[in-house]
């Protein structure tokens, strides 16, 4: 499971995605391509951010590229919809 971040974000820059309910997650920009960064969940922790993530119906991200911090809403709406049909 991976968010995705402009891709003037660095490898290894610290990203926090905040939700409704104060649920929050640390987590690090990884691997970036010409278009965007990814920003990994860990594999032993995806069960509870899918958790998280589906009884909430919105957030923030928030992260650095370059001399500028973005925080930035994100939408959960249908997310939890969308996962249970992953399932089928």
């Amino acid at each position: 499971m991976a968010f995705r971040v402009s891709a003037l974000a660095k490898p290894g820059e610290p990203v926090t995605v905040r939700l409704d309910d104060g649920w929050q997650a640390a987590l690090r920009v990884g691997n970036c391509t010409g278009n965007y960064c990814e920003v990994g969940v860990a594999k032993n922790a995806t069960t509870i951010a899918i958790g998280a993530l589906s009884r909430n119906n919105a957030g923030v991200i928030a992260y650095q590229a370059k001399d500028r911090i973005f925080v930035l809403p994100i939408s959960l709406k249908g997310f939890s919809e969308a996962m249970n049909l992953v399932g089928k």
